[in-house]
């Protein structure tokens, strides 16, 4: 079987109804699964399965916490060192320690520290009998 034309198959399988095959009914249901997702979730497209090299399963291009590392490996052919690309969810980046917890937010007000009162810098000073040019 092989496609001629759009929506057209030469030599249907026997699934197909009447000599025209279930493309066309695949096709239109392809469409209402691609209006829902972008009625529903204000998306034009479905995010993409990507393979988790470290856990071996697929996971969301859309996860929050996924990692891309490179990694040197041997080549065998030629015995040289390469750099490769693994990708790995953030459930296995974060069991790697790939994943820093952020203890504040960029939002978060700057600590006021306190400051030295200038007399008691002036009596250590004293004390251990440094000069101060005032």
């Amino acid at each position: 079987m092989r496609l001629v034309q759009y929506r057209t198959i030469e030599d249907p399988a026997p699934g197909c109804v009447t000599g025209k095959c279930q493309y066309a009914a695949a096709l239109d249901l392809l469409r209402q699964a691609t209006a829902y997702v972008q009625d529903n979730t204000g998306r034009t497209n479905m995010s993409q399965a990507l393979w988790c090299d470290q856990g071996g399963h697929a996971f969301s291009e859309r996860d929050p916490g996924r990692q891309r590392i490179s990694v040197a490996v041997l080549d065998e052919e030629s015995g040289r060192e390469i750099q490769e690309s693994r990708d790995l969810c953030g459930v296995c980046a974060e069991k790697m320690g790939l994943l820093k917890r952020r203890t504040t937010s960029a939002a978060a007000p700057a600590i006021d520290r306190p400051r030295a009162d200038p007399q008691r810098i002036r009596d250590l000073e004293d004390e251990l009998g440094m000069t101060r040019s005032e």
